[in-house]
C-alpha cells in the first residue's frame, strides 16, 4: 500500500510516469489545497487572529463576543433567507 501511495502522490517527482499525468496530479493537488484553504481562512481569521488580538486588549468575554459578532456578520443575510432560495437545493 505504501508503494502504491508513493507512486500516485502528487508531491513526488517520479520520472517513470507520463508528463500529462504528473501535471494533472499537480493541478489536482493545487485545487484540493486551495479549497481546503478557503474553508479554513475564515476560521483562522475570526477565531485565531481577531480573537487573540482582542484578548490581549480587552477582557476575555468581550473578546469572545466581538469575535463571534465579526464571524456572524458575513453570514447574516443567509440566516434570514427564505428556505425556497437556499443555495444547495435539488429541483426535480
Amino acid at each position: 500500500m505504501k508503494q502504491f501511495l508513493r507512486k500516485i502522490s502528487p508531491f513526488n517527482n517520479c520520472a517513470d510516469i507520463p508528463v500529462a499525468l504528473f501535471i494533472i496530479k499537480k493541478i489536482l493537488a493545487f485545487w484540493v489545497c486551495y479549497i481546503a484553504g478557503l474553508f479554513l481562512a475564515e476560521k483562522i481569521l475570526c477565531r485565531g487572529i481577531v480573537l487573540h488580538t482582542l484578548k490581549e486588549k480587552t477582557p476575555l468575554m468581550t473578546a469572545i463576543i466581538i469575535s463571534t459578532i465579526l464571524f456572524i456578520l458575513p453570514h447574516w443575510s443567509s440566516l434570514f433567507e427564505p428556505s425556497d432560495k437556499k443555495l444547495y437545493t435539488l429541483d426535480y
